[in-house]
């Protein structure tokens, strides 16, 4: 691939155009063809592609390979940049390979046929104002390079963008489920009515700060992204990705919070800020989200988050979920870690010494807490009755 085309394609995320590779480096359809039928180039889209070996150099991280199919995505709409200049005539194999191309890209299954739109009523008036509250809504930067917010490049801001779950996978944040399609976002007014083939396409408003560029792909900044998924997803599903984002410091609550504010008339807006209070960085993983909002769900008090437990001068341990009031722990790694029987006998010294210090200690499992929640939280509710019968024992002696 020429040099010139191998700028244009990193500065757009890795992908580029058939009518890239004829304007800026002179192929012909035929060298397109050879290419694509040697497996030099990867068909993503109709008359897009990504050089194998630009792809083969981003490993196996799945946000770094999601963001070719979002910048193939954003081509697909037009310029990189989001505006309407066309991004070119397909070129070799097209039609259907274009999505198979885009899951082989992102190790994924391709998107079940035509995502279609989001919402419309995204984009009504009066749906976040540009003016907004003022900061850092959306900690607009460039996640990947460092690159400060302020700094101006050619088509910024654009017209469209990735987000949602894509941009929460651009980002490496925990999901629930992962569609095997892009998520964009484009202005409501931002030329064009219909959204190409595999792309899950929402309308709404997109302040500058609300901003930011990861793998030289257009995204919505974290803050904005946890809260369009806050608003569209199931309670569960985004406290797991609020969690991980505040776990990851890419956001904090008082950028959630404003753009909260710039939000504030969008649907599901309400439903964001329950997530956004409920939210907290100390939960560790996926599996400790779903387990704190099982516990609201179950009406249990809401446990304290990863506690150290003191025995005299020293920690005695660190525990996922601490009950002070019934002196309850519950864990939540049941025996996925314990891969030896050295580790194994480890952990049973260490519950040994937490119920010598008076506590009562409950384990819970995936499966336990995903498919028997009920029968969990009962547990951890005669886990407290008997904590507190062992207080009052100790209080009689």
């Amino acid at each position: 691939m020429s040099a010139a085309l191998e700028a244009v394609a990193a500065s757009q995320g890795g992908p580029f155009t058939a009518r890239q590779a004829w304007e800026v480096a002179g192929y012909s359809k035929g060298f397109i063809r050879h290419r694509v039928w040697s497996g030099r180039w990867i068909v993503l889209r109709r008359g897009i592609y990504v050089d194998r070996t630009a792809l083969e150099a981003r490993g196996e991280s799945d946000g770094r390979r999601h963001a070719i199919s979002v910048a193939a995505a954003l081509l697909a709409f037009g310029s990189p940049g989001g505006t309407s200049k066309p991004a070119g005539a397909g070129v070799g194999r097209t039609g259907s390979a274009g999505e198979r191309g885009a899951s082989r890209a992102e190790g994924a299954r391709p998107g079940e046929g035509r995502a279609g739109e989001g919402r419309a009523g995204e984009g009504r008036t009066g749906e976040g104002r540009a003016g907004g509250t003022g900061g850092r809504a959306g900690g607009g930067r460039d996640h990947a390079a460092g690159q400060p917010r302020g700094v101006r490049m050619a088509g910024w801001p654009p017209a469209v963008v990735g987000s949602h779950q894509s941009a929460a996978r651009v980002y490496g944040l925990d999901l629930l489920n992962r569609p095997g399609w892009p998520a964009i976002t484009r202005l409501p007014a931002a030329p064009g009515t219909c959204s190409p083939p595999g792309v899950q396409l929402y309308r709404a408003r997109l302040p500058e700060r609300h901003l930011s560029r990861v793998h030289d792909v257009a995204v919505t900044a974290p803050a904005r992204t946890v809260v369009d998924l806050a608003r569209t997803l199931s309670f569960m599903g985004a406290v797991v990705v609020a969690d991980a984002a505040l776990r990851a410091r890419l956001t904090n609550p008082p950028e959630l919070r404003n753009v909260l504010a710039d939000c504030r008339n969008w649907p599901g807006v309400q439903r964001a800020a329950r997530v956004v209070a409920f939210a907290d960085p100390w939960a560790e993983s996926a599996f400790e989200s779903i387990a704190r909002v099982v516990f609201a769900e179950q009406r249990l008090p809401p446990p304290q988050t990863q506690v150290p437990i003191i025995d005299g001068a020293e920690i005695a341990a660190r525990v996922d979920f601490y009950w002070k009031e019934h002196r309850t722990i519950a864990e939540t790694d049941g025996l996925l870690k314990y891969t030896s029987a050295d580790v194994l006998r480890a952990e049973k010294l260490r519950q040994e010494r937490l119920a010598d210090l008076g506590y009562e200690v409950v384990r819970i499992t995936w499966a336990e807490i995903t498919k028997h929640p009920a029968e969990t939280a009962a547990r951890i509710r005669r886990a407290f009755g008997r904590a507190g019968t062992l207080s009052v024992s100790r209080m009689v002696r």
